[in-house]
């Protein structure tokens, strides 16, 4: 059965996964990242506050 078929078969090389192998898996964990930031489910933080407070407890 295979072999009557494997001529119409077309096995297309992605370029991001040869370079890195976790190329989609890194894409949808960054996306949800990004949705959840958005979204309000994820704080973010002001970098020029947060590093005053920390220069505040190392004094």
């Amino acid at each position: 059965m295979i072999d009557s078929v494997k001529e119409h078969v077309v096995v297309k090389r992605d370029k991001n996964l040869e370079i890195d192998p976790y190329f989609y898996e890194r894409q949808k964990k960054l996306q949800q990242i990004r949705d959840d930031i958005k979204s309000g489910k994820m704080p973010t933080y002001d970098f020029e506050t947060s590093m005053d407070e920390l220069i505040r407890e190392l004094d």
